[in-house]
């Protein structure tokens, strides 16, 4: 697959971290040319090799927890919600974060990408732009506590070619 990336402002950027080795995110549309009409929100888990679906049209994105936690919005239309997924992006979850519809601008996390807490930025809709922050803990859906002691709860990546080279 060939995927096309909008550079523009209004279009998610890139997101990789040091912290989760492989995982990128990223708006854009597959084909030979960038086409505004058909952009997407795609992953990849191997550095940009293969890239899939994660969400039809163009969002904001934060990832933590080493890869393990991504908050995922909507960009350019009202929303309340925002989802999440604790498997890398294989699977997200809509939860409810505002009672107010808004325009996610922004989503934010400790800058080493290693915690369950965003904060969602963005403006109010109808209120001429008056901005909101929404402060989000993930803490309290922690599936479980990770094993750092036997390592059974780490993926091991390790970076490699097309067909293996």
């Amino acid at each position: 697959m060939h995927l096309n990336s909008l550079s523009a402002i209004q279009a998610g950027p890139i997101i990789s971290t040091k912290s989760a080795p492989g995982l990128l995110i990223a708006t854009g549309n597959e084909g030979h040319s960038l086409k505004k009409e058909e952009i997407n929100t795609y992953i990849s888990h191997d550095g940009g090799l293969s890239w899939r679906l994660a969400a039809k049209g163009n969002h904001r994105y934060e990832v933590a927890d080493q890869g393990g936690l991504i908050v995922m919005a909507p960009s350019g239309e009202p929303i309340n919600n925002v989802f999440f997924s604790w498997d890398s992006g294989y699977t997200f979850t809509s939860v409810e974060v505002s009672k107010h519809k808004f325009y996610v601008t922004n989503i934010r996390t400790d800058k080493q990408k290693l915690g369950v807490f965003f904060v969602v930025e963005g403006v109010l809709d109808g209120s001429g732009g008056f901005g909101v922050l929404i402060p989000i803990d993930f803490s309290f859906l922690m599936p479980k506590i990770c094993d750092s002691k036997m390592l059974t709860d780490f993926e091991e990546w390790v970076p490699k070619l097309p067909d293996d080279e």
